[in-house]
This record gives structure tokens, C-alpha cells and sequence, in this order.
């Protein structure tokens, strides 16, 4: 129980040292002036990267497809053909009396509207050939060396540094420093 009472005060501590002397750096920091300087650039060479484009290309082509359709119709030939074979039913034969008439009649018409639909039914496929574009597309990856930015070196006081940066600065460029200015 001691040791870990000891070791938390022990941690407690050092934490605390750390925090103060981050918070002193900080304070000693904040105090120093920041300057900015216009300095000459001595060279500056590009930075690249690969990467991978695609640049689809569509391939298109036409094809042509024969299609038979069915068509319904309509019911009319069957009903006329109904109409038809049930008057020629009931104005045939010997008339024997209302019944046979009438049986006949329906015969008749039966046989009349099975003949209309077969009429109906002849001649009603339609074939039609349609042409359509089709397109599809096709991907091209390929690899490209991009500038992804500039090494630029300059001189400050006498010595040499370098920076990247995104855009090519020119012959001279602007550094911003802390401290004191030259000179003084």
C-alpha cells in the first residue's frame, strides 16, 4: 500500500515538472518577436508522385434483333362468325318443330365462331427488326509522375536551408524566423 502511495506521488510530481517546463518554454517563446524577411532562392527542384489515372474510353457498335409479336385482335370476327353460322343453322333443314331449330341455331353458331377465330388468327404475327446502339465502357489505368510540390533552397544568415512548398516561389521568397532580426 506504501509503494503505491509512493509511486503515484512519485508520478504526480513528474508530471507536474513536465507541464512547468513546457509552460516556461512557452512563456520564453511567446515573448520572442516573429520577423519576416524577403531572401534570394538559390534552387528549386520538383517533387513528384505517381499515381494512377483512369481514362475510360465508351466502345460503341450497333446490333440489330428480329422480333415476332402476337397480336390479339380483337373478338369481332369471332362474334360475326357466331352471328353468321347461328343464322344459317336456324334457316336450315326441314322445319320439325321449335327444339330442332334452335339446336340448330346453336350449332350453327358454334361452328360459325370457330371459323372467325381461325380467320382472326391467320396473318396476326408481326416481325420487326429493331437496330439499338449499344455502348459500353471500357477503363484505361495508367501511371503518371505528377509535381506534387517544389524543394526550394535559400540562404538566411549565411547559411543554407530548404523548404517544400506547393507552388514554385520565384527568385525570391518570403521566410518568417523568431528572434531577433539581423543586426542588431
Amino acid at each position: 500500500m506504501k509503494l503505491t502511495i509512493s509511486l503515484s506521488i512519485v508520478a504526480l510530481v513528474a508530471f507536474m515538472g513536465i507541464n512547468t517546463a513546457t509552460a516556461a518554454d512557452n512563456h520564453r517563446n511567446s515573448h520572442r518577436p516573429i520577423f519576416f524577411k524577403t531572401v534570394n532562392v538559390l534552387d528549386v527542384r520538383p517533387l513528384y508522385r505517381y499515381v494512377r489515372v483512369n481514362r475510360p474510353s465508351r466502345n460503341c457498335r450497333y446490333e440489330t434483333s428480329e422480333h415476332t409479336h402476337q397480336n390479339k385482335g380483337s373478338a369481332t370476327s369471332t362474334i360475326v362468325g357466331a352471328l353468321i353460322g347461328g343464322a344459317i343453322g336456324h334457316r336450315s333443314g326441314k322445319n320439325k318443330g321449335h327444339n330442332s331449330r334452335t339446336n340448330r341455331a346453336v350449332v350453327g353458331a358454334g361452328i360459325g365462331a370457330l371459323i372467325g377465330n381461325s380467320m382472326r388468327k391467320k396473318g396476326q404475327a408481326e416481325a420487326h427488326t429493331e437496330t439499338r446502339k449499344v455502348c459500353r465502357r471500357r477503363n484505361n489505368y495508367h501511371e503518371e509522375r505528377r509535381i506534387i510540390g517544389y524543394r526550394t533552397y535559400y540562404e538566411f544568415r549565411g547559411r543554407e536551408y530548404h523548404n517544400d512548398l506547393k507552388r514554385e516561389p520565384g527568385r525570391t521568397m518570403r521566410i518568417r524566423f523568431v528572434g531577433e532580426p539581423a543586426g542588431r
